[in-house]
C-alpha cells in the first residue's frame, strides 16, 4: 500500500489505470482517493472511488507511471526512460521507433492492465 498520497499527485492502479487524485477522504481507510469523472451532480463534479489498496505507485507525473505494455498516444510501449526530467519529458520506445513525449504532448495513457481487462470484455461481446 502506497501511503502519503497527496491532492493533485497521479496514481497508478490495480484496474483504473493512471489516475489524478483531486480528493481525500481523510477519515477513511480503505476508500480514501477520489478522482474526477468529468461528468457533474447537483455540485458541479462527480468523483469515482479508487480503493487504496489497489494503489500501486504514486508521482507527480503520470508519465513517471508509465511501464513497458502501456499504451501512450496509442503507442504499445516497449520501454520508456527519462529525457530531460525537469521538463518532465520522457523517451518513449515502441515498435518502429522512439518518441520524447512531456505532458504537453501527452493525449492519453491505457495501463496493461486496463487494456487486458477492456479486451476480456469485448471478447464476451
Amino acid at each position: 500500500m502506497i501511503d502519503d498520497v497527496k491532492v493533485g499527485q497521479y496514481v497508478r492502479t490495480v484496474a483504473q489505470g493512471i489516475r489524478r487524485v483531486d480528493k481525500i477522504n481523510e477519515n477513511a481507510s480503505i476508500n480514501r482517493y477520489s478522482y474526477t469523472t468529468g461528468e457533474s451532480d447537483w455540485d458541479g463534479k462527480y468523483y469515482s472511488i479508487i480503493r487504496t489498496l489497489d494503489v500501486l505507485a504514486k508521482s507527480n507525473n503520470p508519465l513517471a507511471l508509465v511501464e513497458a505494455g502501456d499504451f501512450v498516444n496509442g503507442l504499445k510501449v516497449s520501454a520508456i526512460q527519462p529525457n530531460h526530467a525537469d521538463k518532465g519529458e520522457y523517451i518513449i520506445d515502441y515498435v518502429g521507433g522512439s518518441k520524447s513525449i512531456g505532458l504537453d504532448t501527452l493525449d492519453d495513457i491505457l495501463t496493461y492492465q486496463q487494456y487486458e481487462l477492456n479486451k476480456t470484455k469485448f471478447k464476451e461481446i
